[in-house]
């Protein structure tokens, strides 16, 4: 289900009532309530599910994983710098999200999987932009605070303002002591006082994830799909915190915040 956001839900639940294993684009809604309808869809019916978060699939994220073993983490730095989206539903906040829920959710994602479940979040957005694109309807600077319950804190900062040749981003840093582990659509590198040390992907990067689903479906064993519908539901839920703590200015705790839309636990 690759469609626009706003009709993921819909198109699943018709797939969940014809017994259809699926493989969902994120975020998987604008609402969490009917994001949580799918999620116990396909669960009830005990169907193969993957939401496409590539990175978790990648040899950069097997490397950084036993890099970063069990080392606490003190800073998670993600940026993603781009341009107006091509696709023209995307340029409405209230069809897709805006950056940080279209886009950046792979980093946040990727921060959930390397450092552990978020605990709050602190959001500011501008649109500064004032002579935007006709039919631009989306912050286009955002930057977002974060905690981690295992004691991270981080930061996840991105722009719809620039332009497309830029070609800076998507980054993740993970500062341990004395030590860096950034990654990449192109890999992982490991900085340390001895030195840089470097590993590239040596397939397509959105090829793993693609492999563990028709390999689940093939069977019947959801044993290999580590980004599965109800954790795309956290990560999807983490990005609408971050856009309500920008609208009330406040810190927002995200297990109340889903609490106060829809039990997931």
């Amino acid at each position: 289900i690759c469609t626009p956001t706003f009709v993921h839900v819909s198109i699943g639940l018709e797939c969940a009532e014809r017994d259809l294993h699926m493989f969902v684009e994120k975020p998987l809604d604008l609402d969490l309530a009917l994001s949580k309808q799918l999620v116990d869809a396909v669960e009830a019916r005990g169907l193969v599910n993957v939401t496409a978060f590539h990175w978790r699939y990648t040899e950069a994220y097997a490397r950084a994983q036993e890099l970063m073993r069990d080392d606490p983490i003190a800073l998670v730095n993600l940026r993603w710098y781009w341009t107006r989206p091509p696709m023209r539903w995307m340029w409405d906040r209230t069809q897709a999200g805006g950056q940080i829920v279209d886009q950046n959710i792979h980093l946040i994602d990727l921060g959930r999987g390397l450092a552990g479940e978020i605990d709050t979040v602190y959001a500011a957005y501008n649109r500064q932009q004032v002579n935007f694109d006709e039919g631009f309807d989306s912050w286009d600077g955002y930057a977002v605070t974060m905690r981690f319950l295992d004691g991270a804190v981080g930061n996840c900062a991105g722009t719809y303002g620039l332009f497309p040749e830029i070609q800076l981003g998507p980054i993740a840093d993970f500062a341990l002591r004395d030590r860096l582990v950034r990654l990449t659509t192109e890999g992982v590198t490991h900085y340390t006082p001895e030195g840089i040390q470097m590993w590239q992907n040596r397939e397509p990067f959105h090829l793993g994830v693609n492999r563990a689903f028709i390999n689940a479906v093939r069977h019947n064993d959801m044993g290999g799909v580590s980004t599965p519908l109800r954790s795309g539901l956290w990560t999807t839920a983490a990005t609408l915190a971050a856009n309500h703590s920008a609208e009330i200015g406040a810190v927002v705790d995200l297990r109340s915040f889903i609490n106060e839309r829809v039990s997931i636990d």
